[in-house]
């Protein structure tokens, strides 16, 4: 199937080759540094943001989720890019070709997961203007049991609304020669190119991006000027809030860091709406560019597009960072589980060395233990204590 996106096609050369260098960097040298500084922080952060929903707020649980999130769109998107650049396989066209359920579900799923992560952002927003401008509110909004409905139910929307996956797409195998044949998984609906280019980017930049960013554009603004006008207004509230949170200074940290979380998402979802028009008006001869023009404004637009994408994926791989500045809970909660973790380290360690020397030692704490006491030193003092109690009766 022929996508006729560009017109006649212009006689010209690669892309300039300031923007090709430039881009090639970036994939090749900033990558792996957002690859291992995103697993690291997504991981670290797994356990301490756990425990602050349990014991301050929420609406934690929704960043627990973003971190398995985050974590599975770095690697498929910028490790995948990453190690094309640096070997020449892209290891997301292997997988879909292996076969025709993987061409459908691998599509599917990487598209739903990306969606559920700025659903996600959003409903962590609406709870952060809940807890903004409704305090009185948040204690019966803002439960476990509620944010785990609301993640059950985008699920089961965006489930339905990615599901064309399993009819629309396909693998397709091409035959060069009677020797060289290779297979395609793409758009195979014949009768809807029209979906395929008009309906579903449309419905796709919605979900993913522009619906998402007006509602946590609208929740960050509103919350802002909450913060500004009602400092008053908490100190009253506070006795409240008291009955319900039990580290309101903490739970004031949280909401300065969900507020940077949604500048940030807004900031990404802007760009990547404006570059998508762009794209798409200049893939569709809308912009009209001259042949000698082409190659330049194609290399541009590529290294504008990574930029745009090492933005986003420093915002998915450094989220820790931001709640290391912003709350101080979640640095004590971060180095106390760092703190377990070394230990049980050394308690292993020393627990091999006790069994390889018996070495009469306590194993976590190393110091010496005390010598056990016979059974039959034990009963003896029991008897004397016994006959004692007897002579102290009579």
């Amino acid at each position: 199937m022929d996508y006729d996106y560009f017109g006649p096609e212009c006689n010209g050369g690669l892309y300039d080759e300031h923007e090709l260098e430039i881009t090639t960097a970036i994939q090749t040298y900033v990558y792996p540094f957002i690859l291992l500084l995103g697993t690291v922080g997504n991981v670290a952060s797994l356990w301490p943001l756990y425990q602050l929903s349990v014991d301050v707020w929420s609406t934690c649980l929704y960043l627990v989720v973003l971190c398995t999130v985050d974590l599975l769109v770095l690697y498929v998107k910028c490790g995948n890019t990453w190690f094309e650049r640096v070997t020449g396989n892209n290891l997301n066209l292997k997988l879909v070709i292996m076969s025709e359920a993987v061409c459908k579900v691998y599509l599917f799923a990487f598209q739903f997961i990306v969606h559920f992560g700025a659903w996600v952002v959003v409903a962590a927003a609406i709870e952060t203007l809940v807890l903004a401008r409704f305090p009185h509110l948040a204690y019966r909004m803002c439960t476990t049991e509620r944010a785990k409905a609301v993640m059950l139910f985008v699920t089961v929307l965006l489930v339905c609304l990615n599901m064309h996956y399993f009819w629309t797409y396909g693998l397709l195998r091409y035959a060069i020669s009677p020797t060289e044949v290779f297979y395609v998984c793409t758009y195979i609906e014949d009768f809807s190119e029209f979906f395929r280019d008009q309906i579903w980017p449309f419905l796709n930049l919605s979900v993913g991006d522009i619906v998402p960013m007006l509602v946590v554009a609208v929740c960050f603004f509103c919350s802002i000027t909450t913060y500004f006008r009602s400092k008053k207004a908490f100190s009253v509230t506070k006795p409240m809030l008291e009955k319900y949170f039990l580290d309101l200074k903490t739970l004031q940290e949280l909401k300065v860091t969900m507020t940077v979380i949604c500048l940030n998402f807004i900031i990404i979802a802007t760009l990547n709406i404006l570059l998508q028009i762009v794209e798409y008006l200049i893939n569709n001869q809308v912009i009209k560019i001259p042949c000698l023009m082409q190659w330049k404004v194609d290399g541009v637009m590529t290294l504008i597009r990574t930029v745009w994408e090492t933005y986003f994926f420093l915002f998915l791989a450094a989220k820790c960072l931001i709640y290391l500045c912003t709350c101080t809970r979640f640095r004590k909660e971060l180095w106390q589980s760092t703190k377990n973790i070394l230990m049980f380290k050394s308690c292993r360690r020393r627990d091999k060395v006790v069994n390889t020397n018996t070495n009469n030692s306590d194993t976590c704490t190393g110091s010496p233990s005390k010598p056990i006491t016979s059974v039959s030193n034990i009963s003896g003092t029991q008897d004397k204590h016994n006959e004692e109690s007897k002579s102290t009766d009579v």
